[in-house]
């Protein structure tokens, strides 16, 4: 996440960040407008609205099993690639689940967005890990239970196969409402 300039691409135009704070501030926005769509409720839904045998492969209030169900959903759906060459794109939580890619901040946006329509409290987390010498990492953490959470676990599609793994070597981490 080195450039300064980061496309916004589904209003066409192109926005200044200057530091973290910023990026991590394009990600929230993208987050709350999200939360609010249609199509982010939907794809959250489709996570969870499974049947095994007769009864819901999830069951209604395992919060465990709903955040598996998501992250696992979204792994599936929204395949993780870099941005272009000089430049950091910051889409929509609803355009990225429509292009069906995006890169580390895009895929935060989406579960942000996704655990939030449906119920759960998340924060935005970045990391600064051995051998970088910036942030060059974003993806949320969602807490449990939702309504009053106690704990709190990572959830990093674009990286890893199952809620609470986190990339080694973590030197640096700040972590970040949204509310």
């Amino acid at each position: 996440m080195m450039a300064l300039d980061a496309l916004t691409t589904m209003r066409g135009r192109t926005q200044k960040v200057n530091s973290v704070d910023d990026r991590v501030g394009v990600i929230i926005e993208n987050i709350k407008k999200g939360e609010k769509s249609g199509l982010v409720h939907v794809f959250a839904g489709q996570a969870l609205t499974d049947f095994c045998g007769d009864d819901w492969c999830v069951a209604p209030r395992d919060w465990e099993g709903e955040v598996d169900a998501l992250h696992g959903h979204i792994k599936r759906n929204v395949r993780y690639t870099l941005d272009p060459l000089g430049y950091d794109t910051y889409r929509s939580a609803e355009r990225t689940i429509q292009m069906a890619f995006g890169d580390c901040d895009d895929i935060a946006a989406v579960a942000g967005a996704a655990f939030r329509a449906i119920g759960y409290q998340v924060k935005v987390k970045v990391i600064r890990t051995t051998g970088n010498d910036e942030f060059h990492h974003v993806y949320i953490v969602v807490g449990l239970p939702p309504e009053n959470p106690y704990s709190w676990i990572a959830v990093d599609p674009a990286y890893y196969p199952s809620p609470g793994e986190e990339a080694p070597g973590i030197q640096e981490q700040k972590i970040y409402e949204v509310d």
